[in-house]
């Protein structure tokens, strides 16, 4: 065993080690860290979120959900919901093209396929409570991420198919982007970050219209000055929805 230890440290110190070099030591020092231990966390979550999915139907608005994604796996992704072949302006449409593309493998709308964006995002959200709460303290992190997860309403909607989750999480990662564009010094960095933070805002809009925007947007005027910069934010996700907006829809008798 330890001739086989010191041969793989070899193969990595020597000049023919560049691949092991590139793959094991960054995944060795994550280990080593406890960078990993989030992600872990939010896969667990997600588990507990969607393990009982089988062994129970759609109920409520759930079933409203799973009607409009049954349209879409049937008739292709349009950009305006439809519900028995009438548009359906309600809602935008990005929950229920996220209900097709998990519901296309089984080839049927179900109860797995419907949850799994809100239970998706209800363990995203907690990953990102955790890194958020880190900048106070570790401990503070933690203790963010397991109260949230673990909180009973929190567990019913991350069980359920809710929009709100899905937008829940896109604007707490939103903010986690300009967070880190506010302490980020590098230029290059914090064009990204504005990047990340303009695409989730975006996704927010087209999960339930302009609210995803709204938050984002106070913080960010609350922070910056800049009307210019602040305009192009709220303006971002309103232009990528204006065919909905334009929109004529039929009379329902």
């Amino acid at each position: 065993m330890g001739e086989r230890r010191n041969l793989f440290r070899s193969q990595i110190n020597g000049s023919s080690g560049w691949l092991l070099k590139a793959v094991y030591l960054p995944i060795n020092r994550s280990l080593s860290s406890g960078a990993w231990c989030p992600w872990v966390f939010s896969g667990l979550a997600l588990l507990a979120y969607t393990w009982l999915t089988p062994l129970r139907d759609l109920y409520g608005l759930e079933a409203r959900n799973g009607l409009i994604a049954r349209e879409m796996l049937e008739g292709g992704l349009s950009l305006i919901p439809k519900v028995l072949d009438r548009p359906y302006l309600d809602y935008p449409p990005l929950y229920f093209w996220l209900e097709t593309l998990f519901s296309w493998p089984f080839g049927h709308v179900c109860t797995f396929s419907a949850v799994f964006p809100s239970a998706l995002a209800a363990s995203g959200l907690a990953a990102l409570s955790y890194y958020l709460g880190r900048e106070i303290s570790y401990y503070a992190g933690w203790l963010t991420a397991i109260i949230l997860a673990t909180s009973p309403e929190f567990w019913l909607k991350g069980s359920r198919a809710t929009i709100d989750m899905l937008l829940a999480f896109e604007v707490t990662l939103s903010i986690f982007f300009l967070y880190q564009r506010y302490k980020e010094e590098r230029p290059v960095r914090r064009w990204w970050y504005i990047l990340g933070a303009a695409l989730a805002m975006i996704s927010a809009f087209f999960t339930k219209g302009p609210i995803g925007m709204a938050l984002p947007v106070a913080i960010w005027k609350g922070t910056h000055s800049d009307f210019t910069w602040s305009f192009c934010f709220s303006l971002s996700g309103r232009l990528g929805y204006f065919p909905v907006l334009s929109h004529k829809p039929c009379c329902i008798s």
